[in-house]
């Protein structure tokens, strides 16, 4: 009876372990991010004549900053080109846009919420433009943006996430990386997540 029980103990102790560390919190850095985000930005191309504006905006960057000065928020800085239709001229456009990380369980996804634009700048021909007349558009497409995709989703391949994604789970922002962690937990084990 003691060889069987210890032999139980023996198989069980790994399996619990290897359980325990699946639940620990998962982080998700700034790089990973803009990974994320650099793949869904190749495709991003809106024609605004729809809204008055003679242009067709394309998306070409996205730089990601978390939790700037310690605050529950991610900053995006996007970098992109506006073509003027007629006469044809290229701008190089740069705007920034704040937001709140939110994790969405359905989805087992992370989303930027809340959004709201920090900045605009536009360059042709070497003259700079204050875009603030049409921030409100910028805001527009950026949350269009934004809202459609996901700037993170759980790998549903790994075992682990798969697992950690049906928690109840919530985003702690630190500097530099969002933590998904069980809703009430205080745990401070990371696992990074690519």
């Amino acid at each position: 009876m003691k060889r069987i029980a210890r032999t139980l103990l023996l198989v069980l102790l790994p399996a619990f372990a290897g359980g325990c560390a699946s639940f620990s919190p998962y982080s998700v850095d700034e790089s990973t991010i803009e990974t994320h985000l650099s793949d869904r930005i190749t495709s991003f191309s809106r024609d605004l004549s729809d809204r008055g504006l003679p242009v067709t905006l394309e998306l070409t960057s996205a730089d990601v900053t978390i939790g700037p000065e310690n605050r529950d928020v991610a900053v995006v800085d996007f970098g992109g080109r506006a073509v003027l239709q007629a006469p044809r001229i290229p701008i190089d456009l740069n705007f920034s846009i704040e937001g709140t990380p939110v994790y969405e369980a359905e989805e087992k996804a992370i989303y930027i919420r809340n959004l709201k634009v920090l900045s605009t700048n536009v360059e042709a021909a070497g003259s700079a433009f204050d875009l603030s007349p049409i921030t409100g558009t910028l805001s527009d497409i950026a949350s269009q943006f934004l809202n459609e995709r996901p700037v993170y989703r759980l790998e549903e391949e790994d075992t682990g996430a798969r697992l950690f994604g049906m928690m109840n789970l919530r985003i702690d922002v630190q500097p530099g990386r969002l933590v998904l962690v069980p809703a009430g937990s205080g745990d401070d084990v990371q696992r990074s997540i690519r």
